[in-house]
């Protein structure tokens, strides 16, 4: 028998092993398929024997011909997946009449459901996705009191808001956003009469049964260091990994506009640099409806703690095993939290490289979790590198 006969051989009887677990296991699966130009993903149900979703990269650059469409096209496409794994659609355009994401929707409200939360579902993920300004996303995460009637989030009399995942927080700011395609901290959009249409945006999302996170990059500026922003919300874990359900039950957002680090090696050697690339809130707590004030992730400060390393870092072990680590020691100006954040996780950029997945046994879970690395932080793959859950945790 030939070798390429054997490998399609075994091939076979793997892909028959995780088809016949799920059917078992009454849950759908995901199927993934990269070329060298797109990325395909299925989510299919074997007992019906039939597909439910799908999504890839080409949908997104067929629809990147128009600049004004990017931002738009990825935020409706972010509301088709957020609503079909554990989300719910209240509110689109400021009305909560038959939400459905269409060509015509710049904002959304959603609301987790128990599966991706197990406390509560008091929270809510605000998300604009317009075509104004060549087109630009900004995301929110606050306690439902936050939201108007006109289902935006509310502003105090200088136009400030809380749980705003950028830099500022004034509601008419143009440079307030998570992802612009001008007027932009991400370099790529700042060059001069530069056509958006050279510059494919492309995304990643995973929700756990305990929180979310999401990444937006421009492809091909991957050693720029600033060309991606990211965010992560969670349900924090203990240290032998169970969601902490009890207590005060904090939520925590950690989140970058511009890649968290800078443009300029140089200050990959100053912490005072890059003290708000990367910043941190608590979204709740179950005595306090509101959202805490983003503080620095990566500096110390009068009632904030470091919980990030973003410079270049020594993750080598004498063994010469390379070290990864999770953002822990998150604090309110009432309580310091012992807990850790596990649906991201990072480490020295010059370790491994971005889209390397790397299999984590941790929590004696039996399994190893998969962490996927994203971009570097400074230019040309310096500095550290953010990782994102991609298996485990809730996740198939």
């Amino acid at each position: 028998m030939s070798l390429i006969r054997k490998n399609k051989q075994r091939k076979l009887r793997k892909t028959n092993r995780v088809r016949k677990r799920f059917k078992e296991s009454n849950r759908p699966r995901i199927t993934v398929f990269r070329s060298t130009t797109h990325i395909y993903a299925q989510l299919i149900d074997d007992q019906a024997g039939k597909t439910l979703a799908s999504c890839s990269s080409l949908v997104l650059k067929e629809l990147g011909g128009d600049k004004k469409m990017r931002a738009h096209a990825v935020g409706k496409e972010l509301a088709e997946l957020l609503i079909a794994n554990g989300f719910t659609l209240i509110a689109v355009n400021g009305s909560a009449t038959s939400p459905t994401p269409s060509d015509s929707t710049t904002s959304y409200v959603f609301a987790p459901t128990a599966s991706v939360d197990p406390v509560d579902q008091e929270w809510r993920l605000v998300m604009d996705a317009t075509e104004a300004q060549g087109g630009y996303l900004r995301f929110w995460a606050v306690h439902n009191t936050q939201i108007t009637d006109t289902f935006t989030v509310a502003a105090n009399a200088t136009g400030k808001q809380s749980g705003h995942m950028f830099l500022d927080n004034k509601v008419d700011d143009p440079n307030t956003k998570f992802m612009c395609r001008t007027d932009s901290n991400w370099s790529c959009f700042n060059i001069g009469g530069v056509d958006p249409r050279a510059i494919p945006i492309s995304f990643r999302l995973s929700i756990s049964d305990h929180g979310i996170s999401f990444f937006v990059w421009a492809e091909s500026f991957d050693k720029a260091g600033d060309c991606f922003s990211w965010f992560t919300i969670q349900r924090p874990v203990q240290k032998d990994g169970t969601v902490v359900t009890t207590g005060k039950s904090p939520l925590f957002c950690v989140f970058a506009t511009a890649g968290g680090g800078s443009t300029d090696i140089a200050d990959s050697e100053n912490i005072d640099a890059v003290e708000n690339g990367i910043l941190q809130f608590v979204v709740y707590e179950t005595d306090i409806n509101a959202p805490t004030r983003p503080e620095s992730a990566v500096k110390v400060g009068p009632d904030s703690r470091a919980i990030i390393n973003p410079l270049q870092q020594v993750a080598l072990s004498e063994e010469n095993k390379y070290i990864v680590f999770f953002p822990q020691g998150i604090n309110t100006q009432r309580y310091a939290y012992a807990y850790e954040l596990d649906m991201i996780a990072y480490t020295s950029a010059d370790v491994i490289s971005q889209n390397q997945v790397v299999p984590i046994g941790m929590y004696d879970e039996g399994t190893n979790r998969e962490y996927v690395g994203m971009q570097a932080n400074f230019p040309k793959n310096t500095g550290m590198r953010i990782m994102c859950l991609t298996k485990g945790a809730g996740i198939a």
